[in-house]
């Protein structure tokens, strides 16, 4: 490529320095001789009427100059040539050109293919090649992440599926560090719901902090997902919650009795009912305990330790 870039800026300047310097050189030494013959026949044609001069000189001298004139016409089409060809030149040499760039880029991409790059900073977690490996494009050389934020990949159960939101609260616990808890927030919810084994799932993904990098990327971890929150409620345990015929009933402490009343709730935790209908703050209810609870049934309260 370098000798033909050498060739197509010799060919953009006119052609060959040191073969155009000798055409303009001939050239101008040729239209030299001619006008010194010219020259001379115009003196000759003078003196021959005075006969200071003979015909025969005069001969020689016309036949010598049409020789000159011959010559500075063959220099002005070998010139003209040389030009033309250096523009044909200047053609085929960028095309050529363009074929040698073309084959220097494709053996660049051939050794660079063999320089292996990340395209980011993080940790080296897998790495399944050795030196020397023959591999194909497309083939997987190393696992490599920023473990300071990790992606937990959860499978929902189907019935769990309508409360979830991008961007709701997270917990995450494993049991190889039990007393570590991370957290973070959804980050793309379940489009469809595939089968896992007996399960239908929905597979939702979680961005979570691990600052630490004490995670491990692989593992199986515990999730814990915040659907809803509310603050300042009034709010009873599930076990005093009944549930009949499509309602929801507790049991409040009148006097000395129990009188069962529906209620209605709102958002709900693995231990307690937002209640936001149906009873009062001040209102006392009752657990169920050995005996089931019943409407009118005579208790005592019990007083509070």
């Amino acid at each position: 490529m370098a000798a033909e870039q050498a060739n197509l800026r010799s060919a953009q300047a006119g052609g060959r320095a040191d073969e155009l310097a000798r055409l303009a050189g001939d050239l101008r030494a040729a239209e030299a001789q001619r006008d010194l013959l010219q020259r001379q026949q115009d003196a000759l044609a003078r003196l021959v009427p005075e006969h200071a001069a003979t015909p025969d000189e005069l001969e020689k001298n016309r036949a010598a100059l049409e020789r000159a004139k011959a010559d500075v016409e063959h220099l002005r089409k070998a010139r003209e040539q040389f030009e033309q060809q250096a523009g044909l030149d200047r053609e085929r040499l960028g095309f050529s050109l363009g074929h040698w760039q073309a084959q220097v880029e494709d053996l660049q991409e051939k050794v660079n293919s063999a320089r292996v790059t990340a395209p980011q900073s993080g940790v080296l977690f897998s790495l399944p090649v050795r030196e020397r490996d023959f591999v194909h494009t497309g083939d997987l050389l190393a696992d490599l992440a920023d473990l300071r934020n990790v992606r937990v990949r959860a499978f929902v159960d189907e019935p769990e599926l309508g409360g979830l939101a991008v961007g709701q609260p997270v917990e995450v616990t494993w049991d190889a560090l039990p007393d570590r808890t991370w957290t973070g927030r959804t980050e793309a919810v379940p489009q469809q719901v595939v089968a896992r084994g007996s399960r239908n799932v929905g597979e939702l993904l979680c961005s979570i902090s691990n600052t630490g990098m004490e995670l491990k990327p692989n593992t199986t971890v515990n999730i814990r997902i915040q659907l809803d929150e509310r603050k300042n409620v009034l709010s009873v345990p599930r076990a005093a919650v009944e549930v009949s015929g499509g309602g929801r009933y507790v049991y409040v402490v009148a006097g000395n009795r129990l009188q069962r009343k529906e209620i209605k709730v709102g958002i709900a935790n693995d231990t307690q009912f937002e209640i936001v209908g149906g009873v009062n703050e001040s209102d006392t209810v009752a657990l169920p305990g050995d005996v089931p609870l019943q409407d009118g049934m005579a208790v005592r309260v019990a007083p509070q330790q």
